[in-house]
């Protein structure tokens, strides 16, 4: 059965076009972007992230997800400042959300759905449609 995409509304905003990563009215008022992860210059900035989460992950464990062929790694800017990051890679035609995290001062910013988002069309764009991905209760 293929369940269709639809229109999702996250919290009292308008609805917006779930597969648009292009929201004004996102973006335009809390004036972030999302684009690629610069390993080295971002790193210590992932690392406090990854430190905030109590994550045990190492430098090395992230460089060998980014390592993947055709893997996405993804980050949300507002200056300086990284927000959050995506990182996804995929095993045969299964797409894998490696790991989302999203500093807790910025997660009513619906910063991860545009990641998530940018990162699920990027998949889709290579022929992935199955994805998979893990949670954890704390956020």
């Amino acid at each position: 059965m293929v369940v269709p995409r639809r229109r999702v509304n996250l919290d009292n905003r308008p609805t917006m076009n779930p597969l648009s990563t292009t929201s004004p009215s996102t973006r335009k008022a809390f004036n972030w972007a999302i684009g690629p992860i610069d390993f080295d210059a971002d790193w210590p900035q992932i690392d406090r992230l990854l430190s905030e989460e109590d994550w045990p992950f190492t430098r090395d464990d992230i460089a060998l997800s980014i390592g993947h062929p055709d893997a996405i790694a993804l980050a949300a800017r507002k200056d300086d400042e990284l927000l959050g990051f995506i990182l996804a890679h995929h095993f045969g035609p299964v797409a894998y959300l490696d790991m989302a995290i999203v500093g807790h001062e910025h997660r009513t910013t619906r910063v991860v759905v545009h990641l998530w988002l940018q990162a699920s069309e990027l998949l889709s764009s290579r022929g992935l449609n199955s994805m998979v991905s893990h949670g954890t209760i704390a956020g």
